[in-house]
């Protein structure tokens, strides 16, 4: 089936084969892949996972190794680099079509599941993708639909970047999914801002917990970005080359690796503002009790000269009660005394600054 270029929308579910004329087959069948891997013209195949059907022409068709089609299908590999004879094999990392910052601060689905390599907090929360590049074709796996990598369709397929070459594709590719994670972070900065100005106002349980998520957010996150950061710097550097790319693709590359770098800077500031954070809302709490425990003291110790008085007086001696018996003694004496200790109590509390939280 034949289609024209156009913007992609929605959810890639189809195996697609650009050609280098901007032609696109979805679900190409095996004659057509044999036919473009034996013919000449530059090509790009995107699958959206590896059936076992396809598996099998990777590796026939393709000779791709057997360990790298096991992980484009098995998936839940940290972002790497591993070159081989006339290919390279990249793994990299984007944003998938759910990635909100509420998302990823979920618990996880399968908190058991400790041996996983990458800790992901759903299916579409990030997007991993297998790039196979050679100087012919490039192969990307794609582990759940993103718009990073729709995006990319979109802008391979209008610029007609085929043509120029696998590299091209790769690098399309991989700056859409690595820009991809920039709106995520740039939420959870918005929102730790918030939380600090919130915790400084008046401090809450509710604040800890969501602090909590966003701790656990960035563990994917950083799982992913520092690997990816690793393998851009090896590309940009030319220590690796990306199959069919000259020095004047380097700068691209370093444009990535720049991105990258960036990201993976932000994780790591943010997981030290997260703690910050943390320090001030323990802080605001010790406030809090501090100011609630000056309250009580005041209150006992406006008591303390009340009770002393009620007790002195209320001594059954005749001297101290005897020569007391009308309405204006007692108000003088009784409630008058217990009066002026309060006010004099009062004009020391404010006079030392106390009364004040």
């Amino acid at each position: 089936m034949t289609t024209s270029a156009g913007p992609a929308t929605g959810h890639a579910v189809k195996t697609r084969l650009v050609h280098s004329d901007g032609q696109i087959v979805e679900d190409p069948g095996e004659a057509e892949l044999t036919a473009a891997a034996a013919g000449t013209e530059p090509f790009w195949l995107d699958l959206p996972g590896v059936s076992k059907q396809q598996a099998g022409w990777l590796t026939d068709i393709f000779g791709l190794h057997p360990l790298v089609v096991e992980d484009a299908q098995q998936f839940g590999e940290r972002p790497k680099l591993e070159q081989f004879d006339d290919y390279i094999a990249v793994v990299v990392y984007g944003a998938g079509s759910d990635a909100t910052l509420e998302r990823l601060a979920q618990p996880a689905s399968a908190p058991g599941n400790s041996s996983a390599v990458v800790d992901v907090r759903s299916l579409d929360a990030l997007s991993e993708v297998h790039c196979i590049v050679s100087t012919r074709y490039i192969i990307t796996v794609n582990r759940a639909a993103s718009p990073a990598t729709a995006d990319a369709a979109h802008r391979v397929s209008t610029s007609n970047a085929v043509a120029a070459g696998p590299a091209a594709v790769f690098y399309q590719v991989a700056d859409a999914l690595t820009d991809s994670l920039f709106p995520v972070l740039t939420e959870l900065d918005d929102r730790l801002d918030a939380i600090q100005a919130e915790i400084i106002r008046a401090p809450h349980s509710s604040q800890l917990i969501e602090l909590g998520g966003y701790r656990a957010a960035l563990i994917p996150l950083r799982k992913v970005l520092t690997p990816q950061e690793d393998v851009f710097s090896t590309l940009s550097s030319g220590k690796v080359r990306v199959p069919g790319a000259g020095d004047d693709q380097l700068p691209y590359l370093r444009d990535i690796h720049d991105h990258a770098k960036k990201l993976s800077d932000l994780a790591d500031s943010f997981r030290d503002l997260i703690s910050g954070t943390v320090d001030v809302y323990s802080s605001g709490v010790s406030n809090q009790l501090n100011v609630v425990m000056k309250q009580l003291a005041v209150i006992s110790t406006v008591f303390l000269p009340l009770s002393f008085l009620t007790g002195f007086f209320g001594q059954n001696f005749g001297a101290l009660i005897g020569h007391i018996g009308s309405w204006q003694e007692f108000l003088i004496f009784g409630v008058g005394s217990e009066v002026l200790a309060v006010v004099l109590l009062y004009l020391l509390f404010r006079r030392r600054g106390w009364l004040r939280s």
